[in-house]
């Protein structure tokens, strides 16, 4: 049986170090995984997931859930498993991942679930209702040290929604100092 599994929470809390390790484990079962990141994400690598420890999975870029359906259906392979990193970035792809789960490929993702305004993204709620596990993964709050569970945006554009950026431009905060 497929399933779907999304980490999600603020910034630096993680999800794509969680993304990575169950990633590895369908390696180990021997399954064809591919991995796709977003084509505006270059800020450790264009061609790997990277995560802000440094670690790295090679990744397909891409602008599109169109791109993921593309790849998929080009592989030589039977492609077992897919992921997903930063998947509110990437226009689309909700729908292309349901569709693989669909069709009995296993979906990781990570993926913000709100905004710094904070709204959830359009992609993140067309995935919630497919996911077999949905893991928060809390971040540190920078003030207070306590869990946090949102992203407060200290730089940049004040109306982008979405803006690539790492701690020059985002804080993890607790409910009472977010809000």
């Amino acid at each position: 049986m497929a399933h779907f599994k999304i980490f999600t929470g603020p910034m630096f809390g993680g999800k794509t170090t969680k993304l990575l390790g169950a990633v590895e484990r369908d390696v180990l079962r021997g399954y064809n995984v591919q991995s796709f990141k977003p084509n505006i994400d270059t800020r450790y690598s264009a061609t790997a997931i990277t995560t802000h420890l440094g670690a790295k999975l090679k990744a397909f870029s891409i602008s599109s859930g169109e791109d993921i359906l593309e790849q998929v259906g080009a592989s030589d392979e039977v492609v077992n498993s897919i992921a997903v990193d930063e998947l509110f970035m990437i226009p689309g792809a909700a729908d292309a991942v349901v569709y693989l789960f669909r069709c009995g490929i296993n979906v990781y993702t990570s993926t913000l679930q709100l905004n710094s305004i904070p709204e959830p993204y359009k992609e993140v709620m067309k995935i919630f209702p497919w996911a077999t596990e949905i893991c928060v993964c809390p971040a540190i709050c920078t003030i207070c040290g306590a869990d946090a569970y949102y992203t407060l945006k200290t730089g940049g554009d004040p109306g982008a929604k979405i803006e690539v950026g790492g701690s020059d431009l985002y804080e993890p905060r607790c409910f009472c100092h977010f809000f």
